[in-house]
């Protein structure tokens, strides 16, 4: 019988606080997207080169390579890039987004321009 998902809270977080909840899937691949009924693509997400040589092989669509440095993304690209489509998200900002597109990977997720955009008021009035 499969246990059922955990999910980590940040010691951090407050009432009202908004985070990012990543769920602790209990399987061998640690983490991940499975495919749905519908056939979607899958995207497998990895935070280091030893989960990347774990599910080399296995059938998905693309690895989502997290929070990794550009010297050992590029190594994790080198190793799937015959197989995988390759993204890279977490830690990219404007200043290194050339950097990170330097390593070969397929998309960038930079999430600065949306977590650190400041907020605007804009009301509109009928008459």
């Amino acid at each position: 019988m499969a246990r059922k998902p955990r999910v980590k809270v940040p010691s951090s977080a407050k009432t009202g606080d908004v985070i990012q909840i990543k769920t602790l899937a209990p399987h061998k691949m640690e983490t991940g997207q499975r495919k749905n009924k519908k056939g979607k693509k899958i995207t497998v997400e990895v935070d280091n080169l030893s989960q990347l040589k774990k599910i080399m092989g296995l059938k998905f669509d693309r690895i989502l390579f997290d929070n990794m440095n550009a010297k050992i993304l590029k190594k994790g690209i080198n190793l799937a890039k015959k197989l995988y489509k390759t993204e890279a998200s977490g830690g990219i900002t404007i200043k290194n987004v050339r950097k990170i597109a330097a390593t070969g990977v397929n998309r960038i997720s930079v999430g600065e321009i949306t977590h650190s955009a400041p907020i605007i008021d804009i009301n509109l009035v009928s008459k």
